[in-house]
């Protein structure tokens, strides 16, 4: 295809402008394509000088040196309080500021209160000395956000926004070293050994300085492409993890990009848990189900279990249907998950998660059966349907109990109930076809609701259609006349 030369000049810029080598190469061979279609007073540009690209080995700790050198904060050439402050302020405290120092929590809140001060050379100086002091009394400020005095903690609010202002804007000139690291370890498995010796260090000092989502998302990338030796961050994920400010993006990033690669570590188990305590619903439920990927282990049930009492009705569903995924290790929780259906408060979505879990890793159990048949008379549906599911799924010498209350399900009025009796009733295989007097009696009543006279213009629901035609061929494939 002929394109335009000025299109073709411009689409090979942009190309350059966000190039990795890959790209350089391809677009090279774009321009070289097109070579002797551009007009000759169109400036071409030097492929020689753009297809040198800078070895990897150089190009990490170039970057590194960026980030440390755009990370820290820098000293100012000079303090910004002046000698007539220090006279206000020496007056104002009873003794000189602390400027240069290690301030303590009372003279932090002390040059804070002075901010109301009618005079207004005052304030000014108790702002400068703050400034001065740096991000180092964060703290300090947090906890004079607590003063009883609710100006006090206005204007301790005031300097952290401004030391996070600040910090912003650090996080901006780092966006793009930290991008680039990113891509490489993605992208370069060559390179994954300098990325941990040199890059994870300072990747990790990064996640424990700055709160910017952006670049928290961008350092996780690097992290989820470094694994299993990005697990040496796990404990500046839980941090992020618990601070209330995270933003629920970010929490189910470290979750899903970061934890997830990282299981079945046991760091990465129990930092799932932290998140499953979480307050965001979306991200308590987005660990718990995490907790379900990694293999089956002690560890996890044991923190499983602990999530079945959560006040969290959506946690404790979660967590029930995590269960079932742990198998036989999992079948001492029996007793707690039939007790969860007792409760006053075990709302839909609880039971059907408790319930399919039951079927899975409790339907040996004659309790566990009995309970499943009592919910065959719930009052929702879906929490009927589950029951009759997982008696069919796992046909079990146990299961032939259910059989005459699965027949009487047959005619009921409900068709998404008719047709999981009928799943349920053709599971049973064998125990179906023999001369018990429960299997004759659900045999004719499979056989009666085959025979049903279907409607060609009358409505019949979907799933009471489906039912009769499983009945149906499930009747003709018996032998005898009897059946």
């Amino acid at each position: 295809m002929v394109l335009d030369p000025k299109e073709g000049r411009e689409s090979f810029t942009s190309r350059i402008g966000r190039s990795t080598a890959a790209k350089v190469t391809l677009a090279a061979a774009m321009l070289g394509a097109q070579a002797g279609e551009v007009d000759g007073d169109v400036a071409k540009p030097d492929l020689t000088a753009i297809l040198k690209t800078e070895p990897v080995e150089k190009e990490i700790p170039r970057l590194l040196k960026k980030i440390k050198t755009r990370s820290v904060e820098k000293p100012r050439e000079e303090s910004k309080t002046t000698k007539k402050d220090i006279a206000l302020l020496t007056e104002a405290l009873g003794h000189p500021p602390v400027a240069g120092s290690r301030a303590t929590s009372d003279e932090v809140l002390a040059l804070i209160e002075i901010f109301h001060a009618p005079i207004y050379h005052l304030r000014v100086a108790a702002i400068h000395v703050l400034e001065d002091e740096g991000k180092r009394i964060t703290k300090l400020l947090e906890r004079a956000l607590d003063d009883r005095d609710p100006e006090v903690g206005f204007d301790a609010q005031a300097v952290l926004n401004h030391f996070r202002s600040k910090d912003d804007a650090r996080a901006d000139t780092l966006m793009e070293p930290v991008s680039r690291l990113a891509d490489i370890a993605k992208n370069d498995k060559a390179a994954h050994a300098l990325l941990i010796s040199e890059a994870l260090p300072v990747i990790r000092a990064l996640l424990k300085e700055y709160r910017k989502p952006d670049l928290q998302k961008e350092i996780i990338r690097f992290l989820e492409n470094t694994v299993p030796e990005s697990k040496a961050a796990i404990p500046e994920l839980e941090a992020i993890l618990k601070n209330p400010e995270t933003e629920r993006e970010v929490k189910q990033h470290i979750i899903n990009k970061a934890l997830v690669p990282m299981l079945p570590e046991t760091g990465a188990i129990h930092a799932l848990y932290i998140a499953a305590s979480d307050q965001d619903e979306n991200v308590s439920t987005s660990a718990v189900d995490a907790l379900a990927k990694p293999p089956p282990s002690d560890e996890t049930v044991k923190l499983l279990s602990k999530l079945l009492d959560n006040e969290s009705t959506d946690v404790r569903a979660s967590a029930a249907k995590a269960l079932a995924g742990q198998g036989d290790l999992a079948r001492p929780l029996v007793p707690k998950l039939l007790a969860m259906l007792d409760k006053n408060n075990c709302e839909k979505r609880e039971k059907v998660a408790v319930l399919k879990t039951l079927g899975s890793i409790g339907h040996s159990n004659p309790e566990v059966m009995s309970k499943l048949i009592v919910s065959f008379k719930d009052q929702e549906n879906d929490v009927r349907v589950t029951a009759i599911e997982a008696v069919g799924s796992h046909p079990q010498p146990e299961s032939k109990v259910a059989m005459k209350v699965l027949t009487a399900l047959l005619k009921d009025e409900e068709p998404p109930v008719m047709l999981a009796a009928v799943d349920a009733l053709i599971g049973m295989g064998d125990a179906l076809k023999g001369i018990a007097p429960d299997a004759i009696a659900a045999c004719a009543a499979l056989k009666e609701l085959g025979n049903t006279q279907i409607s060609e213009t009358g409505y019949v629901h979907g799933k009471k259609r489906e039912a009769i035609q499983k009945a149906k061929a499930f009747t003709a494939s018996l032998p005898g006349p009897s059946r």
